[in-house]
């Protein structure tokens, strides 16, 4: 029953546009100890996998223009697009017992422009297996992980 109400907030945060990721957040501060510690058990493993990545290799697609631009950047660096800047700070790969692999970064964009003081657009995880769970919604571009290395 837990598991349902939790994709139901997903489904919910996607289809209102929001971050999935704060839903869930706000979700688990008032929900019982055993969720609350297996979701900060999640976060610790991944904290010190030894899966850990150095780069991030990102296809940053431009949506006007149809053109996409294939990166490598490293963790702290900040990557610059036209007028978004991009940073990452933490890149996972796991391999499954299928064979599947799982690409899992976090990233900040930040919009920067002369007119206006910067404006964080996207802070959270993106993943290589399902573009769609976690993306930064901006009209112009959109950032797509393949995988960390």
């Amino acid at each position: 029953m837990k598991y349902i109400r939790i994709v139901l907030l997903i489904l919910f945060a996607l289809l209102n546009q929001a971050k999935a990721g704060d839903v869930l957040d706000d979700f688990f501060e008032n929900k019982p100890n055993d969720i609350q510690q297996h979701y900060n058990t999640m976060e610790h493993n991944e904290e010190q996998s030894e899966n850990d990545g150095k780069n991030a290799t990102l296809i940053v697609l431009n949506k006007i223009t149809a053109k996409s631009e294939i990166v490598q950047i490293s963790l702290d660096q900040d990557y610059y697009v036209g007028n978004i800047k991009i940073c990452l700070y933490k890149c996972v790969h796991n391999s499954y017992k299928d064979n599947s692999k799982e690409n899992k970064a976090y990233l900040t964009v930040v919009e920067e422009s002369l007119s206006e003081d910067a404006k964080k657009i996207f802070s959270g995880w993106i993943f290589s297996s399902n573009i769609g769970l976690n993306n930064m919604v901006h009209p112009i571009y959109q950032i797509i992980l393949t995988s960390c290395n």
